[in-house]
């Protein structure tokens, strides 16, 4: 069973602090964000960052390792992107511009590190027993429900 306590509380941080920088750029929670020239540019790539991660969400809750490991790396090629965007990648400079001026490289990194941890935890587990993904038998995901 994979264990993924510190990353569900990392993941808590990281779209807590994404969902301010997209409050903070909302004309009605502040009334200069109107004025800002990339305000609604930098909601759509921040929401963007976020919007799929209910993908994620169902590959462990059904506890399915080779979909997790699947998702995250699709998320992490996303995030790399907008960490170093591509030449002629207009959606990945976007990405890239939106996170440097809402939270900067910090943030990004911090979203970045914990989906390669749940990929790496997920592919630990098939490696440790392959078997237990083949014909649709996923590798359980331990669901903590308690305080310790």
């Amino acid at each position: 069973m994979i264990d993924y306590q510190q990353e569900f509380a990392s993941f808590l941080e990281f779209v807590a602090e994404v969902a301010v920088h997209i409050r903070n750029n909302t004309p009605a929670y502040d009334a200069s964000a109107e004025h800002r020239p990339h305000a609604s540019e930098d909601i759509r790539w921040l929401a963007e960052a976020l919007h799929n991660f209910e993908v994620l969400g169902a590959a462990i809750a059904a506890g399915d390792a080779r979909e997790i490991v699947f998702v995250c790396a699709g998320y992490i090629h996303t995030y790399e992107g907008f960490r170093t965007p591509p030449a002629g990648d207009a959606a990945a400079k976007a990405g890239h511009d939106a996170f440097a001026r809402n939270g900067g490289v910090e943030l990004l990194e911090h979203g970045l590190g914990l989906l390669k941890s749940i990929r790496q935890k997920a592919h630990t587990a098939i490696e440790e027993n392959p078997g237990a993904t083949q014909h649709g038998a996923p590798v359980m995901v331990r669901r903590s429900h308690g305080h310790g």
